[in-house]
């Protein structure tokens, strides 16, 4: 075996690591437009409640959610923020609808995906706790609210912003990391 013969058996280089296959039927920009509805939504959704124009963020996340849910599926973390934001337009327009069974699933699907204990799926239950009591189910509300506390505290821990926030009735925007896009 020649000398040259080794050295460009060493210089190799691997094979291109393939993309991992899409949903099926999702295209590429399908994806950017999901990613730009919640964009959308999640900077409104958040200014405009503060400002007090739910109606405009209530109708952004709803766009989004169909957006994301047809693009990413209706189990995937930006989804289940978009859910969740979108339960919170309802609460604070004082407009329940169908808040409680989309707060009721977030909360399931949110614990399914991300794990009982996770911040995120605890503070959706906080959330629908909060549907609940606007809705009238006060007892099902404080029964909700204290296993999501209770699961808070052990989480992150009683002095932690999003603990304080939940046992004192606010509701954090979900927010994501990364964004998309």
């Amino acid at each position: 075996m020649s000398r040259g013969a080794g050295a460009a058996a060493r210089t190799r280089r691997p094979a291109p690591r393939r993309r991992p296959p899409r949903r099926s039927g999702t295209t590429e920009s399908s994806r950017q437009r999901a990613c730009a509805a919640w964009q959308r939504s999640s900077r409104w959704g958040r200014d405009g409640r503060t400002v007090g124009e739910t109606g405009r963020a209530r109708a952004l996340n709803e766009e989004a959610l169909r957006s994301l849910t047809a693009t990413l599926g209706e189990d995937h973390p930006w989804t289940l923020g978009v859910a969740y934001n979108l339960c919170a337009d309802h609460e604070h327009g004082l407009d329940p609808g169908g808040a409680p069974d989309l707060s009721r699933t977030t909360a399931e699907r949110a614990t399914r995906t991300l794990g009982a204990r996770h911040p995120w799926a605890l503070l959706a239950w906080a959330a629908h706790a909060a549907v609940l009591r606007l809705t009238g189910a006060a007892d099902e509300a404080g029964t909700v609210e204290a296993r999501a506390l209770a699961g808070l505290t052990e989480t992150l821990g009683g002095g932690h912003r999003l603990t304080v926030a939940a046992g004192t009735g606010r509701r954090p925007v979900w927010t994501f990391d990364p964004l998309p896009g």
